[in-house]
């Protein structure tokens, strides 16, 4: 009973570390579009609807600004691999592989 409780633990740790070492992001495209069509219809509804004054427009276009890179930040941390946020895999590669020797 002991040796196919230990290799399908085994097996359970194989598929475990294949899903977390796929590289797949976390946010779907369709939400995505959604969201940005969302985000630009609310500015044009702003904009169409603030007074025509400098102050208005430089408010307007700080709120734009800070919303786009929030969101940018976002899809930057989904895929922690690769962009202007990376991180390295080389740390948990050398932890694969000091747990791989015997």
């Amino acid at each position: 009973m002991k040796a196919p409780a230990i290799v399908r633990f085994q097996d359970f740790i194989t598929a475990r570390w294949a899903v977390i070492e796929t590289d797949h992001r976390t946010i779907p495209p369709a939400f995505y579009a959604l969201m940005l069509f969302w985000t630009a219809l609310m500015f044009v509804d702003f904009g169409l609807r603030a007074p025509r004054t400098a102050v208005a427009a430089v408010t307007v276009l700080i709120c734009a600004v800070s919303l786009a890179s929030v969101i940018y930040v976002i899809l930057e941390l989904d895929d922690s691999t690769s962009g202007l946020i990376a991180i390295s895999s080389n740390p948990l590669r050398e932890a694969l592989a000091d747990l791989d020797r015997p």
